[in-house]
């Protein structure tokens, strides 16, 4: 996503300066004449034709269910770690 969000940049850029339009807006404060906000009539749309669509990778479900399989050992090892600790903390207590 992030190297077609490059390329899709690049070609707006490139065709802005193609056109000569800056696309933008220009909000002014001025202490006599106040706040003004002005927008260019003609905006004119980019044809984005000629810019290849965006095609998401594909996911390979075997990664998916290994990187799955390894969070799930990881969470329930962490967690029979934290219960023996809480067991063996609780054992040690002393009521005196």
């Amino acid at each position: 996503m992030r190297d077609y969000r490059s390329q899709f940049l690049q070609y707006i850029d490139r065709k802005a300066k193609e056109t000569g339009n800056t696309g933008g807006f220009r909000i002014t404060i001025d202490s006599d004449t106040g706040f003004k906000f002005s927008v260019p009539r003609e905006r004119g749309t980019l044809d984005l034709s000629s810019l290849s669509a965006f095609v998401p990778p594909q996911v390979r479900i075997a990664l998916v269910m290994s990187a799955v399989v390894v969070h799930a050992g990881l969470l329930g090892l962490f967690s029979i770690i934290g219960f023996a600790l809480a067991c063996m903390a609780f054992l040690r207590y002393d009521l005196r």
